[in-house]
């Protein structure tokens, strides 16, 4: 448990190493995928550069309509290119929900590689104000971290959610907020029971991660490609990276 508090990382230090994170937040959603900004900037010119010169006439200027055309290609083929599929430039993504009942943000996605899970958890906290745990289902990977948070009293506030009696059973349906245990909750299921909320904002300052990302989009966006168009890109790529990882 204490060697993941090691491992998790500060957004300084992710921006350090040409991380940049996606964050999209509509209503009561939110998406979010942490990805090498270097790495997919370096594919995609790599990779338009090379259609241009296929393109290329002696004597002849491809217009600028021209361009943007085999911008907009070049950029529809990187999730599928070996080179920033999601697997190679990913390294976290997060979604999930509002849920009222609990008066928490519900984590419903989480995927990581290299313990970068635990900012993208204080990130999703920070955002909302409360985090909890999938309602549904929640792998041991993930347990582990709400583990960690239960453990720690000194870097998070806990609110419980659900009592030990609010489960499902053969007399009715669990109660609203209710995590998916079935019986007498194990020691490694009693943090499912509660909400997370990091003491300090400190913990999940995206705005040097965000920046890198801003900086993606700046230096697309001078291709001709559209917001929607590269937002499509990231959203897919997080689902793949999930995929990837667990499907």
């Amino acid at each position: 448990m204490h060697a993941m508090k090691e491992a998790a990382k500060s957004a300084k230090e992710l921006r350090g190493e040409g991380l940049a994170l996606f964050f999209k937040r509509n209503g009561k959603h939110l998406t979010a995928f942490l990805y090498d900004g270097n790495a997919v900037m370096k594919a995609f010119l790599k990779e338009y550069h090379l259609e241009l010169k296929d393109f290329e006439v002696p004597g002849r200027t491809l217009s600028k309509a021209a361009k943007k055309e085999i911008a907009g290609e070049v950029w529809g083929s990187l999730l599928y290119s070996s080179h920033t599929s999601s697997q190679k430039v990913g390294r976290a993504m997060i979604s999930g929900e509002w849920n009222s009942s609990c008066k928490a943000f519900e984590v419903k996605f989480a995927a990581a590689k290299n313990k970068y899970g635990p900012f993208m958890y204080d990130m999703a906290a920070s955002t909302f104000g409360w985090i909890v745990s999938d309602r549904s289902s929640t792998s041991s990977a993930a347990k582990r971290i709400w583990g960690w948070m239960h453990s720690h009293p000194e870097a998070y506030n806990t609110r419980q959610v659900a009592d030990f009696t609010d489960l499902d059973d053969d007399i009715g349906p669990a109660k609203p907020c209710a995590p998916d245990v079935w019986a007498k909750p194990s020691k490694k299921q009693i943090p499912l029971f509660f909400a997370y909320s990091p003491k300090t904002k400190k913990q999940a300052r995206t705005k040097a991660v965000a920046n890198n990302h801003k900086k993606v989009v700046a230096a697309l966006r001078q291709y001709g490609i559209s917001k929607n168009y590269i937002d499509e890109y990231f959203d897919t790529a997080g689902e793949e990276l999930f995929q990837s990882l667990y499907g």
